[in-house]
């Protein structure tokens, strides 16, 4: 997005330029030396030179090349300003793309947690079951798979909803670099 404002600056400051052309120019020149048929004279006072001088020039007739400028710069301009604008609306969708997920992601991590705690709690009953010879072993390993499967489920939500605060950050121009790996002398 930075970049995008540096170009619609740039070109804001193109039809500057581009409009600068129609205003005359002046340039002044200076001179100072020294002149003296002896050279051990040359550096007195009375043998300094000075002159001074200028000149105004004004564009008469350019063949509407001034026109067609100032127009190309505004036009720049106005491509600038659209391609600025387009990225403002990506930012601000990429950020509301990413807080929708997190939101999601949060009401399905709160679901999954009350699967694994179901999951649980059918685990040490399938124990107890299994201990006082009410169920046979299929029954406990098929509740410890079952809570294994919530588990897992849980982990992937949590992966997620890193991933999701990663891209939230990303979309709001945050940054992220790892910190130099310490070395031992």
């Amino acid at each position: 997005m930075a970049e995008a404002e540096r170009q619609m600056i740039a070109a804001n400051a193109g039809i500057g330029a581009a409009e600068a052309a129609y205003y005359p120019t002046l340039n002044l020149v200076g001179l100072l030396g020294a002149t003296s048929t002896d050279i051990s004279h040359l550096f007195r006072r009375s043998n300094s030179v000075w002159a001074l001088g200028g000149a105004v020039s004004q564009p008469i007739f350019q063949g509407g090349a001034i026109d067609a400028g100032a127009e190309l710069a505004r036009a720049q301009y106005n491509q600038a300003l659209a391609a600025f604008r387009q990225t403002v609306l990506v930012a601000f969708q990429e950020v509301e793309d990413a807080l929708s997920t997190l939101a999601v992601l949060s009401r399905q991590s709160e679901a999954q947690d009350q699967v694994v705690k179901a999951a649980q709690e059918a685990l040490t009953l399938a124990r107890r079951r299994y201990e006082e010879g009410l169920s046979s072993l299929l029954d406990l390993l098929d509740a410890q798979r079952s809570l294994i499967v919530a588990q897992r489920g849980a982990s992937l939500i949590y992966r997620d909803r890193l991933l999701a605060s990663v891209l939230l950050l990303r979309a709001l121009g945050g940054g992220w670099s790892p910190s130099p790996a310490r070395q031992t002398p």
